[in-house]
């Protein structure tokens, strides 16, 4: 049995945490013995298999006084912050997030296998430049791992474009639970859309770069001319930007209905999942949404055009205002193009499971130790 170390910041409710979660609760039991170790923990811990060993390093209750001292811990030496995470010999130890993780799991000498995960494109959102003095300096620590995994091939690209090609770099998809997603999908919901117009739904964290204020202006801009209704599932600290805008510009078709345990159902309600983000790794959330025959509208960034074949099962349009409002206008007014693109996620859905969810991280796996 092979002992693998997954190591992240937190458990929080991410998209790479939720993936993590996905992930580890899909591989074999019977071949894989496997340790979640995190610094503060999440939520998304409840919902890891009772088979896989979880541990957060600060267990404090108190808020103030978990976050005071997460400070402390992440600026200790990262060979020390090594030794604190890795207590005993695996045959992988896996960074399973770009920045912190991936230099503390650098930072130490094992006979493990090291794996390094990119969930972004790095490009767009430069997430890596606080953690490294340089180009250089970067390139040559994830050269120094065995792989380094990309969620997508446009997260491939964006890396190599910005720091150099990478002789161990691949593409390695995030493991959906396709199953979960279509079974929660049928629930029941106390919430109904009021419109009998177009009906939109948007999930994630209300954060900035998901771009969830400038989807709320363009309906602001249509929600006079055309019959529509938005959900937008999920907190975050853009809630109250947000909230102003709605204020504001007086906003009557959008609802802000908060994190939900089951999107599905309130997915499932929907005519078209809108994805407004500036960027993105590879979208769970959209992938989830072809897994209930939901149709997509998203802006263009990385792993859509993967995940919605090039645009077979969904608009992919410019990632601007402007591109948002322009593409939905065109599924206003044209019926034909959104039966179209429904017809091709339903097709899609029925063709989607979890028999072949991890392949592609049993033959990683496979490939390193042969």
């Amino acid at each position: 049995m092979k002992k693998i170390l997954f190591f992240i910041n937190t458990m929080d409710g991410g998209g790479a945490e939720k993936v993590l979660t996905n992930l580890v609760n899909a591989l074999n039991p019977d071949e894989y013995d496997i340790d979640v170790v995190s610094v503060t923990g999440g939520i998304h811990e409840k919902n890891i298999s009772d088979n896989i060993n979880v541990r957060k390093i600060i267990k404090i209750k108190n808020d103030r006084l978990r976050k005071f001292v997460s400070r402390i811990f992440y600026h200790l030496p990262l060979r020390l912050i090594y030794k604190i995470v890795v207590r005993k010999k695996y045959d992988f130890e896996i960074a399973y997030l770009e920045g912190f993780p991936t230099r503390v799991i650098a930072s130490g000498n094992s006979t493990a296998k090291k794996i390094a995960f990119v969930h972004c494109d790095v490009s767009v959102h430069h997430v890596l430049n606080s953690f490294y003095n340089d180009n250089d300096e970067c390139i040559k620590e994830y050269a120094g791992f065995d792989k380094v995994c990309f969620v997508s091939d446009a997260a491939k690209d964006g890396f190599e474009k910005t720091f150099g090609e990478l002789s161990n770099g691949i593409t390695i998809h995030n493991v959906i639970n396709f199953k979960q997603a279509k079974e929660k999908a049928e629930e029941s919901v106390p919430q109904n859309f009021e419109t009998e117009g177009l009906k939109l739904i948007a999930v994630g964290r209300l954060s900035k770069e998901k771009g969830y204020f400038r989807l709320v202006n363009v309906i602001a801009d249509l929600e006079g001319k055309y019959k529509l209704e938005l959900w937008i599932l999920g907190d975050g600290s853009e809630r109250e930007h947000i909230e102003s805008i709605i204020e504001e510009r007086k906003i009557k078709s959008v609802r802000l209905l908060g994190f939900q345990e089951n999107p599905y159902a309130y997915m499932k309600k929907a005519d078209l999942f809108i994805c407004p983000s500036f960027f993105e790794g590879y979208s769970t959330v959209v992938a989830e949404a072809q897994a209930i025959g939901l149709p997509v509208l998203t802006t263009d960034c990385a792993g859509m055009r993967e995940i919605l074949d090039n645009g077979k099962r969904g608009l992919i349009v410019d990632n601007s205002e402007e591109g948002i409002k322009s593409g939905l206008i065109t599924l206003l007014e044209n019926n034909q193009i959104l039966s179209e693109i429904k017809g091709n996620s339903e097709n899609k859905k029925n063709n989607l499971n979890d028999k072949t969810a991890t392949k592609e991280y049993d033959q990683l796996f496979k490939e390193l130790i042969k």
